[in-house]
């Protein structure tokens, strides 16, 4: 199916197969710890002394039935980020929800908080996320505040406004982006409302730009890859 299409192509899209081998290879640094122990307590088991054994791997692929789906649903941007190891996982949720709150985030630059956001997204993402602002309406915003900015707190709201905008259609990459923060931090059930739907589909748009490093994964040669191999 794939020997047709370019060769550029093929690469791209056998990378990303690579990168989901290497995730399922490396089960438990891709969860929550919470979600590690709660594994070893449901299995009725003491928690292995080596998580990284072939068979501690399966164990806890197969408590959370964490497997990939086909091909075809990479198609959607948002479904990507499940490939990424899970430091790179959350600096992309946080990304996506700095995005939605970027008037904030373009006047939070005092008592370390310019810093902190850096320190969480990296530079290019926070120039990126500043330059977007769009002028301001309605009531004046203030900055954010400290606890805002907490990496597995802006993880979560990023979590929240995909699946408020609609953007997971597959449980089991769902399963794979849920588990990488803690069981409390998940989101309930919400819809986003107009202006936080286009706000969330900007910061998708966004993403190659932002993490230039992933620009293969988000990118537009990568829809193309994506769509040449599932409709060949």
């Amino acid at each position: 199916m794939l020997a047709v299409a370019p060769v550029d192509r093929v690469s791209l899209v056998r990378r990303l197969m690579q990168a989901a081998q290497a995730k399922s290879d490396d089960v438990s640094s891709q969860l929550h710890p919470a979600w590690i122990h709660m594994a070893w307590q449901r299995a009725g088991i003491a928690a292995p002394t080596d998580a990284t054994a072939a068979r501690c791997r399966a164990a806890l692929a197969g408590v959370y039935d964490l497997q990939w789906p086909t091909l075809s649903r990479f198609r959607l941007v948002a479904h990507r980020i499940a490939l990424l190891p899970r430091t790179d996982l959350l600096r992309v949720l946080g990304a996506i929800a700095l995005h939605l709150d970027r008037e904030r985030v373009r006047l939070s630059i005092g008592h370390g908080l310019r810093a902190a956001i850096i320190d969480h997204v990296g530079d290019v993402a926070y120039a990126g996320i500043v330059a977007a602002c769009r002028e301001r309406v309605g009531p004046p915003v203030g900055s954010l505040a400290v606890s805002e900015i907490e990496p597995e707190a802006l993880a979560a709201r990023g979590l929240a406004a995909l699946a408020a905008h609609g953007d997971w259609h597959s449980k089991r990459l769902m399963a794979w982006v849920r588990m990488a923060l803690a069981p409390a931090l998940l989101p309930t059930a919400a819809v986003a409302d107009r202006t936080a739907a286009a706000d969330t589909a900007g910061a998708l748009q966004r993403l190659s730009l932002y993490f230039p490093e992933h620009a293969w994964l988000f990118g537009s040669p990568m829809d193309r890859a994506l769509s040449a191999s599932t409709t060949a």
